[in-house]
Parts: structure tokens; C-alpha cells; sequence
């Protein structure tokens, strides 16, 4: 605020006052732009169209139900039984290595997140975590279909809503991620 000494008396400009705020709003306005253009810049904003948007998301969303599968069947005890060729009996220790009846072992899951950060980017690295999480998802669909415990969860005899539910949600996810992962790969490729 600028102050002028008439007389004795301290008056205020206010035309000053409304000017520095003014000059502060603008100034304000400005930066906020560019960090909103440099964040664009980071996540690729020109870069995420409605395929990786749709890719990320069921990517997300079978990373969280395979981890609450993986929670699930450690607690149950579902061992992964794959086409009854697997007999895990340590359901934890199955879990580190293979997987388990929902979901895939935990160095999947870890690749999985690894993947879904790199599909944000430009280039070479999104195009790998594209391709990455296409693939992953056409396995671990493969892989949730080739386990016994779907027979288990869909029949009459020993129907389980949330066992039901999980499995669903695995499978659709992971179809999810082929469709939308073959799209934003196809779109990037004519993009190049």
C-alpha cells in the first residue's frame, strides 16, 4: 500500500492499492498457467486420450482387485492351481513367486504398477508400458480362466458373492486392458 502525508494526515491511494493487487492477481494468474502447462507437459496431457485414459484405469482397477485376491486368498488359503497342473501348499510363499488362485505373483503386481507409470509417458517408455500392460492383461485374463476356483465360485452348490464378484472383476479388467491397450497402441503407432 503506498501512503502520502497531506497536512498531517495519512492517506491511502487507493487507486495505488488496487493497482498492486491487480498487478499481484495477474502475476498469480500467469504462474499458475505455466505450472499448469508444465504439469501438462509431464503427464503428456496432449497424450491422454480416451484410450489411455480407459487403459490406466482398468489397469488400476485389476492392479486393486488382484491385490485384494492376493490379501484374500493368503487369508482362505487358495493356492494358484493353474489348469490342476500347480499344487501350492504355501499360499505366501506361492504368492512371492507364482501367485495364488486370484491374482498373479506379487513381482507381477509390482511390474504392473511399474507399467501403468510408464504408460503416461511419451516416446519409447510409454510405448512399453502400453504394450506391457496389453500383454499383461491378455496373461492374467489366460491365467484367472485356467484356474479351478472359477468353477468353485460360479457354481450353485458353493456360490460366494465376493469370490464371484473378484473373479468377475479380474477377468473383465484384465479384457478391458487388451481392448483399450490395442487402441492407445494402434493410436500412437499413427501418431509416429
Amino acid at each position: 500500500m503506498i501512503a502520502r502525508r497531506a497536512g498531517g494526515n495519512i492517506e491511502i491511494d487507493h487507486v495505488s492499492v488496487f493497482l498492486s493487487r491487480g498487478k499481484k492477481l495477474i502475476s498469480a494468474i500467469l504462474l499458475l498457467r505455466i505450472q499448469r502447462s508444465r504439469r501438462a507437459d509431464l503427464l503428456g496431457k496432449d497424450m491422454m486420450s480416451k484410450t489411455l485414459k480407459g487403459l490406466v484405469l482398468f489397469s488400476a482397477c485389476n492392479l486393486v482387485s488382484m491385490s485384494i485376491g492376493a490379501i484374500l486368498s493368503i487369508v482362505l488359503h487358495y493356492p494358484a492351481r493353474f489348469g490342476g497342473l500347480l499344487s501350492g501348499n504355501d499360499v505366501l510363499q506361492d504368492f512371492l513367486l507364482i501367485g495364488t488362485a486370484l491374482s498373479p505373483g506379487l513381482w507381477l503386481l509390482l511390474g504392473q504398477f511399474v507399467l501403468i507409470v510408464c504408460a503416461f509417458r511419451r516416446g519409447r517408455v510409454g510405448m512399453v508400458g502400453v504394450i506391457g500392460l496389453t500383454l499383461l492383461g491378455a496373461f492374467t485374463a489366460l491365467g484367472q480362466l485356467g484356474e479351478p476356483i472359477i468353477v468353485r465360485a460360479f457354481s450353485p452348490a458353493t456360490f460366494d458373492g465376493t469370490l464371484v464378484s473378484l473373479v468377475a472383476v479380474n477377468i473383465a479388467s484384465s479384457l478391458l486392458m487388451v481392448v483399450f491397450g490395442i487402441l492407445e497402441w494402434r493410436s500412437r503407432r499413427q501418431a509416429n
